[in-house]
């Protein structure tokens, strides 16, 4: 899942980080914007939106690390964060963001390690 050494695991861990941090924004941007009317606050709101889509852009321009080998730490924490900002921020539209991560992801939501962890 993550290479013992090198650059490559560097590479990987980097993505990995990355895609937990895009889970981390999203879900904050969603339980902000369900605070009561008159207590959101819009910076954080858009402070979240530029790191989701920062994330999203980045995962996307190192796609070609992400789809080389589909079973890494770096692939599977990039495909789940693009599904996850999918589920919990619509709105953003992550598929447009990042259409070549969008690309892997789907190719891979038919292999059986992917399907199985659908909510049912």
């Amino acid at each position: 899942m993550v290479p013992k050494q090198g650059s490559e695991r560097r590479n990987i861990l980097r993505l990995a980080a990355i895609s937990t941090t895009i889970y981390e924004q999203s879900t904050a941007h969603y339980f902000e914007s369900q605070r009561p009317t008159g207590s959101i606050q819009s910076e954080l709101l858009e402070r979240y939106r530029l790191q989701t889509t920062g994330g999203l852009k980045y995962l996307d321009s190192a796609s070609e690390l992400i789809d080389t080998n589909p079973f890494n730490s770096a692939t599977i924490s990039a495909v789940i964060a693009l599904e996850y900002v999918q589920l919990v921020y619509p709105e953003l539209k992550a598929k447009l963001i990042a259409p070549s991560l969008s690309a892997i992801a789907l190719k891979l939501s038919a292999q059986p390690c992917f399907e199985k962890t659908r909510p049912l």
